[in-house]
């Protein structure tokens, strides 16, 4: 009977462990935009900490997900974002919004962006909202499919982990304080025509290193603004 009892508990802790793991793990696909909140029962959102998601989002999923407080790690990379549904908050303007197709909006609460240190962009997205990103703290890599056209202003302020970038050569225009006060030592521009920016676009430029494609270093070194960075052609 002891060593019976010794089992039954032993099963019982594994049991409790997986339980946990699941309430926190989450990966779902959700077929209508605007039904996340049906998929997820309400007494674990605080405590997914790792979410995958596919399929289609509106205003009314984003404003569910920044219900997720204990967010550390994130996939969107099957994700696509529609127009439409209900507002959510932008933080930290604290403006209400509302989705538009392709564009990746401001997803995460204040509270998520002091925990967030990973995620993974939707392939289809074209733009990333202004703020979307920014205060993220800890995020310390990320990137950028190579189906966006445009980065939102304040897109990556103060991601002061972000220490490299690489922006893929569909990108043609960065915000006004995109990358202001983040962390980067590296920037890797993969377009040859160097894409549109503002004098404040970056908040410095000493130690910081721009990549850029064989042969486009002359374009970069006569743009008013690339060039005060350190320009080293790569493959």
């Amino acid at each position: 009977m002891a060593s019976l009892a010794v089992v039954l508990c032993v099963d019982f802790t594994a049991c409790s462990k997986e339980n946990d793991d699941l309430k926190r793990t989450k990966t779902i696909l959700v077929k209508t935009a605007g039904t996340l909140s049906t998929l997820i029962p309400a007494e674990e959102i605080e405590q997914i900490t790792n979410l995958t998601l596919s399929g289609y989002i509106n205003g009314d999923d984003v404003r569910f997900i920044q219900k997720m407080y204990n967010l550390t790690k994130a996939d969107f990379t099957d994700l696509h974002i529609i127009g439409g549904g209900g507002t959510y908050e932008t933080y930290p303007d604290y403006e209400y919004k509302y989705t538009r197709d392709n564009v990746f909006p401001c997803v995460f609460d204040s509270r998520q962006r002091d925990v967030l240190n990973e995620i993974k962009l939707p392939n289809s997205i074209t733009g990333i909202e202004e703020g979307a990103f920014r205060y993220c703290a800890n995020l310390t890599s990320i990137e950028i499919p190579h189906s966006v056209t445009s980065i939102g202003a304040w897109a990556f302020n103060d991601c002061t982990s972000l220490t490299s970038i690489e922006i893929p050569n569909s990108v043609t225009s960065i915000g006004e304080w995109a990358f202001w006060d983040a962390g980067l030592k590296k920037i890797h521009v993969k377009n040859s025509t160097p894409p549109k920016i503002m004098n404040n676009t970056f908040s410095t430029y000493a130690y910081v290193t721009l990549y850029v494609p064989v042969g486009s270093k002359e374009n970069y070194t006569e743009h008013q603004i690339w060039r005060k960075f350190n320009i080293i052609e790569e493959q």
